[in-house]
């Protein structure tokens, strides 16, 4: 897969998706990148930190950048890593069927990847009645 997924939240969430992911698909997570961000950390060190991840992973379809919580300070780091990154797609309310969706379609550049990122996110979100 030529597209990256970079997920940037707040620590260690990002690795705790990253894990369980690994335990649906295997070693089919290559191209998933975390950049758990610490307490207290410098957000101008964090953006470059993220910033080299995606070079180091050579995506040519660009890049989909996930976070938890829109505003926090992972989100506010991922919106500057995916400023200066081409062909980058910027998502935030990242959820496990988000990534597992994603993960489906290896194929896709990063703006499908980006629509079915929400697309899986939010169909996942339901209410159960305590009938069912």
């Amino acid at each position: 897969m030529t597209t990256a997924t970079l997920i940037v939240t707040h620590a260690p969430l990002g690795k705790a998706f990253l894990e369980t992911a690994k335990h649906v698909f295997g070693n089919g997570t290559a191209q998933v990148l975390v950049h758990d961000i610490i307490a207290d950390a410098d957000p101008d060190a964090m953006v470059e930190q993220g910033k080299q991840l995606l070079a180091q992973a050579g995506a040519t379809n660009g890049c989909l950048i996930l976070t938890d919580v829109f505003g926090a300070t992972p989100s506010n780091i991922a919106k500057r890593i995916a400023a200066v990154t081409p062909k980058s797609h910027f998502i935030t309310g990242l959820n496990l069927p988000m990534l597992l969706r994603i993960l489906n379609y290896p194929e896709m550049d990063a703006s499908a990847l980006a629509a079915k990122a929400i697309e899986g996110g939010c169909k996942s979100i339901t209410e159960i009645s305590p009938e069912h």
